[in-house]
Order: C-alpha cells, then sequence, then structure tokens
C-alpha cells in the first residue's frame, strides 16, 4: 500500500486523468475541457471517498496512511 506512488498520494489514477484532461483543456483553450476536469475533480472526490470508507474497513492501519498521504495530487490535494 506504501510503495511507489503510493507513497505519495492515495488515487494516483485518479490524479493522473485529473492533471491529463486539465492539462488537454489548457493545451487547446477549452473552457468546456477545463470545467470537465473540475467536474471530474469533484466526482473522484465522490467516489474515493466511498472507496476509503470501504478500505479504513478492510485494512486496519489505513487511517494512518490516510492521515499522511495526499488523496490524488501529490503536494496539492
Amino acid at each position: 500500500m506504501e510503495h511507489g506512488v503510493y507513497r505519495l498520494v492515495r488515487h494516483p489514477i485518479y490524479g493522473g486523468i485529473i492533471i491529463g484532461s486539465l492539462g488537454f483543456g489548457l493545451l487547446t483553450a477549452s473552457a468546456a475541457a477545463i470545467a470537465g476536469a473540475f467536474v471530474l475533480l469533484g466526482f473522484f472526490r465522490l467516489k474515493s471517498g466511498v472507496e476509503e470508507v470501504w478500505l479504513g474497513e478492510r485494512y486496519p492501519g489505513y487511517a494512518v496512511y490516510r492521515s499522511r498521504t495526499r488523496r490524488m495530487l501529490p503536494l496539492i490535494y
């Protein structure tokens, strides 16, 4: 659970999708794509919240891991 990219963030795939969609929006100067990136952020925030409840029930050490690791974006969120 705490190896590789999981040392930095708890949900690296979600963060990567958000960064990619935001980058695409900036590259194409598309307000819709940038807005979509923020919609994805909200969606993944809700989804990861549900998943973290399950993970906390399944793995006793998850609460400690969660307290010291960012959710999706290293050093930001």
